[in-house]
C-alpha cells in the first residue's frame, strides 16, 4: 500500500511505501497523529490507526542524543572555575578592607573555585586552589588585627 503523507506544514508529499513510512517514525519524523491518505482510494486515516490496523508490532520512535564534546566542556568548566576563583580571592583581599565581612566570603569562594578547577583539571588549577586558601587566611589575619586594633 501506497500512502500519501501530510507533514506539519499541511502539504502532502509522496506517495511512499508503508515501510517507507515506518522507518521515518523510528526516525521521528511521523507520529501517530500525522494524516496519511491511502493513494489508491483517497482514503485518510491517521498513522496511529492504521498501525492499529496491521495489528504489527507498535514503532517506537528513536531518541537521538546531540553529540557533546565532554572534554570541551570540562575545559571550558574548569576555565570558569579557574577564573572566578582568581576573582573571588582577590576581591577577598581588597574587600576585606572596604566590605568587611564579605572579604572572608569572597576568599572562601575563591577556595572553593580554586579547588573546583583543580578537580577539574585545568593546569593552574593547584595554584589557583592555593592562592584562594592564602586569601582567606590574609583575611582572617587582617580580621584578628583589627578586632585586636592593630589595623
Amino acid at each position: 500500500m501506497r500512502f500519501y503523507v501530510f507533514g506539519i506544514d499541511d502539504r502532502m508529499y509522496g506517495p511512499e511505501d508503508i515501510s517507507v513510512i515506518q522507518a521515518w517514525a523510528q526516525e521521528g519524523r511521523v507520529g501517530s497523529d500525522t494524516r496519511l491518505r491511502n493513494a489508491d482510494t483517497g482514503d485518510e486515516t491517521t498513522f496511529g490507526q492504521l498501525m492499529g490496523a496491521f495489528k504489527g508490532p507498535p514503532v517506537v520512535p528513536q531518541v537521538v542524543q546531540p553529540a557533546v564534546d565532554m572534554a570541551a566542556a570540562a575545559s571550558r568548566a574548569a576555565t570558569g572555575y579557574f577564573t572566578w576563583s582568581l576573582i573571588d580571592s582577590a576581591a577577598g583581599i581588597i574587600g576585606f578592607y572596604f566590605l568587611h565581612f564579605m572579604g572572608v566570603i569572597f576568599a572562601g569562594y575563591g577556595a572553593y573555585n580554586g579547588f573546583m578547577a583543580y578537580k577539574a583539571g585545568h593546569r593552574f588549577g593547584l595554584a589557583a586552589f592555593i592562592f584562594g586558601i592564602v586569601a582567606v587566611i590574609a583575611v582572617l589575619v587582617g580580621w584578628v588585627l583589627r578586632l585586636n586594633k592593630a589595623i
